[in-house]
């Protein structure tokens, strides 16, 4: 029996291995021992690279669009659940570290992507919006909006400085001066 995030009391569930739906996501473990890979099943799997192996399933239920970032150290995966939350899941356990309901209004979250020191995750959202979300307190703490109306992309610069959107172009917002600025296309 195992029971789903989300949902009430122990389910019977028969795994015969893999997704059973597009996946949308994957990451290597911090050591290259496991591939998490995320999916529209509303599984998180966890496979021994060495194997071949499933060695585990994270069932969450309801999450939605796929969308999903691994934390830099592979430990945390944030996800949209299509229902105006974030879950941030700690791969190894299942257990949601903290959900976070209150960031959006009338948008889904279409992108998702940690900063390099896992402190801050970047949010695109369908509704012309991005915005820099502390992991620890789940806050909101800066927000810009680019100039397309679906961000399809979201990333930090290596040193964590800048923040970038794309769509059908980049657009760059520094994070030190809240200034934005396009690319020309």
């Amino acid at each position: 029996l195992l029971p789903a995030i989300g949902t009430p009391g122990p389910q019977v569930v028969i795994e015969a291995g893999g997704h059973t739906a597009q996946v949308n996501k994957l990451f290597f473990t911090a050591d290259s021992k496991e591939l998490v890979t995320v999916g529209h099943d509303q599984t998180i799997r966890v496979w021994d690279v060495e194997t071949g192996d499933l060695k585990r399933v994270l069932r969450l239920s309801p999450f939605g669009h796929g969308n999903a970032a691994a934390s830099p150290d592979r430990k945390t995966v944030a996800l949209y659940n299509g229902e105006g939350a974030l879950l941030f899941v700690d791969v190894e356990t299942g257990k949601i570290r903290a959900v976070r309901t209150d960031l959006m209004t009338g948008s889904w979250i279409s992108a998702l992507g940690f900063s390099p020191d896992g402190q801050s995750l970047a949010v695109g959202t369908n509704g012309h919006d991005c915005f820099v979300v502390d992991v620890k307190t789940g806050r909101r703490t800066q927000g810009f909006a680019p100039g397309a109306h679906i961000q399809a992309a979201v990333g930090f610069s290596p040193d964590g400085k800048s923040l970038t959107a794309f769509n059908e172009a980049p657009e760059f917002y520094d994070l030190t001066t809240r200034q934005s600025k396009g690319m020309n296309t």
